[in-house]
């Protein structure tokens, strides 16, 4: 598949899971295998700018796609059928599972790497047992520390967002700023303008929180490759309890009747087969799981020290043939 189009596919999956309360968009990209690529990219956009911008941009796309897309169907299920929805998006995420504990055991496992996938798992689960604090108010009457407190918020969300596992709605809904922010692209809180200059607010806290937690990310993935693979393992899973954990505090009202309960076993059914497909197909689109550039980096050291690293060097008879360092520099003093 063309990268663009996976790209794009991928960032319209991580738009989706920006709505639904417990999904993590940091978690479609780890399963989806861009993760590493948007974390290189985000760090690097100022260096290699055309490189990183070209990677990132039809993630942003699909990002954007996928959010407006689904917005309005997607919060209609969830109000009329609540149970039934987060059923299905617990079954997405329940069957990406064997392929992820499959890369981590590629990637190797150690009896410490326990306590990377247990802590993470705890931390999610422990967030969601944190009460609300009410609603927010983002009317045209909020107080002007309500907006640097805004800020705040898209520095917070963004870094969430981030994180696989944390789920940034489920941020806002703690904090008390989900249906709020969701009533700002419907213009319940105000004027247009009123609306639009507390969304930029928001937006450019969160590219402060996205660019802040992406270098810390990389650092994270390059010194501790595979204790960062699996801590982010233990967040996807952790993600899924804390679905069913938030579910009964954010949805009070929902019904659990045969009609409901049906649709719900049938949906997490399609969940598990879609999350499957899913991750098997993105393991046909990527050359290798996610890991760090860095392991590239040391064997390709470790080949330099063998010797057995190979140049090219254009010859005559056609295209670039690959020679052994040491006869390329044989070659390169008889020229001389």
């Amino acid at each position: 598949m063309n990268k663009f189009v996976k790209n794009l596919l991928c960032g319209a999956g991580m738009g989706v899971a920006i709505i639904v309360p417990g999904m993590s968009g940091g978690s479609v990209a780890a399963i989806t295998r861009i993760y590493e690529g948007i974390i290189e990219s985000i760090s690097n956009l100022f260096k290699d700018f055309k490189k990183s911008f070209m990677f990132l941009l039809p993630v942003i796309i699909g990002v954007v796609a996928g959010l407006v897309i689904v917005f309005f169907p997607i919060r209609l299920a969830l109000q009329y059928a609540p149970f039934p929805t987060m059923m299905l998006f617990a079954g997405l995420i329940i069957g990406t599972l064997p392929f992820q504990f499959k890369d981590g055991l590629h990637a190797g496992f150690k009896p410490q790497y326990i306590a990377s996938i247990l802590i993470p798992m705890a931390v999610i689960i422990g967030i969601g047992f944190i009460p609300g604090m009410g609603s927010a108010d983002l009317s045209m009457d909020m107080p002007t520390w309500q907006y640097v407190a805004v800020f705040a918020i898209g520095i917070l969300v963004a870094a969430a967002f981030m994180v696989p596992g944390i789920s940034g709605s489920m941020i806002l809904f703690i904090l008390g700023y989900y249906s709020p922010i969701l009533d700002l692209f419907t213009g319940a809180q105000g004027t247009a303008g009123h609306c639009i200059l507390v969304l930029v607010i928001l937006l450019v806290g969160a590219l402060i929180g996205i660019f802040c937690v992406a270098r810390l990310m990389k650092v994270f993935l390059n010194r501790f490759p595979k204790g960062s693979y699996w801590a982010i393992t233990g967040f996807i899973v952790g993600s899924i309890v804390t679905m069913f954990v938030v579910f009964p505090s954010d949805y009070p009202d929902a019904v659990y009747d045969t009609m409901q309960i049906s649709c719900a076993v049938a949906l997490i059914v399609v969940g598990l087969v879609g999350g499957f497909l899913l991750t098997f197909y993105a393991s046909k689109w990527q050359d290798k799981p996610l890991l760090p550039a860095k392991k590239a980096k040391l064997e390709q050291m470790k080949a330099k020290m063998d010797g057995t690293v190979h140049d090219v060097e254009s010859t005559p008879d056609g295209p670039a043939a690959e020679l052994p360092a040491e006869k390329k520099k044989h070659a390169a003093h008889h020229t001389k």
